[in-house]
């Protein structure tokens, strides 16, 4: 983790960057409402933000904003938001963690090159279930964003559609993440503090 604590837009509890979080929504208000404000926060730090979504644009959240009225302490929302599809996940028909983490850590650099200190990312991973290859490492992608962006000041926000996951494969996605959003709420998971401990 790297400076001082960062906003999350949805709860008080102070993080650091680089804090790695897995939000479990089960319907759309939720998503979006949760999206919105942890996307907003990262405006209003002078952040940039990157949010991987096949259902929302980059329109639709700046009329969002200006439709709550949001505060951006002088930011442009515009210039600091970049909206992709979730294929940036598989952008050759696969997935792969190390291809992937590799362009997180390019995305960072070009941010960086722009002038922005950190990184904040958002994505959907309704995407695991369409069967692509690879899709079964993505619990070995979320340990290893861990280690291999703790340098980084990337802050990262998973997204979870409960409904399309079974108990056993949701829990072992969830205990790969330090922090756990549910219901609205921040919490510190202290199964992955179990998991790698000693």
């Amino acid at each position: 983790m790297i400076g001082s604590n960062v906003d999350l837009g949805f709860t008080t509890y102070p993080v650091a960057p680089g804090t790695h979080s897995c939000f479990l929504y089960r319907d759309e208000a939720e998503q979006r409402s949760i999206t919105l404000h942890y996307i907003a926060a990262g405006l209003r730090q002078g952040e940039k933000v990157i949010c991987l979504s096949d259902q929302l644009t980059k329109g639709e959240l700046l009329e969002q904003f200006r439709s709550e009225q949001l505060d951006f302490a002088g930011h442009d929302p515009g210039a600091g938001l970049l909206v992709m599809p979730t294929c940036l996940y598989y952008r050759r028909g696969y997935f792969s963690p190390e291809e992937m983490i590799e362009q997180w850590r390019r995305l960072f650099e070009e941010a960086r090159a722009e002038g922005y200190r950190r990184l904040r990312v958002t994505g959907d991973t309704s995407w695991l279930k369409s069967g692509l290859p690879g899709a079964e490492r993505f619990v070995e992608y979320e340990v290893k964003l861990d280690t291999e962006l703790c340098n980084y000041p990337v802050t990262l926000l998973c997204q979870y559609n409960t409904r399309l996951f079974r108990g056993a494969e949701l829990a072992e996605l969830i205990n790969a993440h330090p922090f756990i959003v549910g219901n609205g709420q921040l919490f510190r998971n202290r199964f992955y503090d179990l998991r790698f401990a000693g």
